[in-house]
């Protein structure tokens, strides 16, 4: 089974994530710390990493960091369309897709099913 992680602040776009992974038969671990994403993924490399912009920057940056060290498949970012700035840092931070939120939520469905 595939580990997915979501690291995610917002509760009502938690539940979105969770419901789509559920949806497609994917459980979505969803956390909200660096710390937490290093505490999940051990025992298991995680296959998707999803990191939410919105959380503070050097959280959301360490949380891309700690996903990279636990050698997740593949992380994402998603950020909203005006904070530009997000994207680039979550470029640098390594994360291997960054897109607009509303891109996001169009693309999670695949996102999950390339991970099952």
């Amino acid at each position: 089974m595939s580990k997915i992680i979501a690291v995610i602040g917002d509760l009502i776009f938690r539940s979105k994530v969770e419901g789509t992974g559920s949806a497609l038969g994917a459980a979505v671990r969803t956390v909200s710390s660096a710390r937490e994403v290093s505490a999940c993924a051990s025992g298991e490399t995680p296959s998707l990493v999803i990191v939410d912009m919105a959380l503070p920057q050097a959280d959301a940056e360490a949380a891309i960091r700690a996903a990279k060290e636990a050698g997740a498949a593949k992380i994402v970012a998603f950020f909203s369309h005006v904070d530009t700035q997000l994207a680039e840092s979550a470029k640098r931070s390594g994360a291997d897709e960054v897109m607009p939120r509303s891109r996001f939520v169009t693309a999670l469905p695949d996102l999950i099913r390339e991970t099952l």
